[in-house]
């Protein structure tokens, strides 16, 4: 994105004209998809790697097609997507707790059951500070998770 606004082919970093958005969702996309298909077979790459690998492909996908007709909350389908991994790690797979490795306070461990509404939490944060920046609508900003959530269960019936 710094290139680009660089070499004149975007008028802000911020990208907030929907017309700016076209150049930098293809990139991404097919940096992603060219990720998702050099690991997708590698026999030491988890599976949920890949599926969130693969979601992440939709979603940008998703967002750029509606972005065609309408504006749409990228960081709101990120946040979609990461609360739809949150609920697929805790009740797909079998895992209680996880620990988190912070350099100042140390490990820490959470069982899932806190993890996700702190994901919830976490999300509505950020969307609400989408909408507080005036960057998107309230209906930009739904329509984001949405796309994150499908993105995920979309990877994951195709992967999982």
């Amino acid at each position: 994105i710094i290139l680009m606004r660089l070499l004149g082919m975007i008028d802000s970093i911020q990208i907030k004209d929907r017309q700016n958005r076209t150049g930098p969702f293809i990139i991404t996309a097919i940096l992603y998809l060219w990720l998702f298909i050099n690991l997708k077979n590698q026999g030491d790459i988890p599976m949920i790697f890949n599926i969130c690998l693969l979601a992440a492909i939709i979603a940008l996908f998703g967002c750029f097609f509606i972005n065609i007709f309408e504006k749409v909350s990228v960081h709101s389908a990120g946040m979609g997507a990461m609360f739809a991994f949150a609920l697929l790690v805790r009740y797909r797979y079998s895992y209680g707790y996880f620990l988190v490795d912070m350099p100042i306070l140390g490990s820490i461990a959470m069982h899932l059951n806190q993890w996700i509404p702190a994901m919830l939490i976490v999300a509505g944060a950020v969307m609400s500070s989408r909408l507080y920046l005036k960057a998107h609508t309230s209906k930009e900003v739904l329509v984001g998770f949405v796309i994150g959530i499908l993105s995920l269960l979309f990877a994951y019936r195709f992967l999982g």
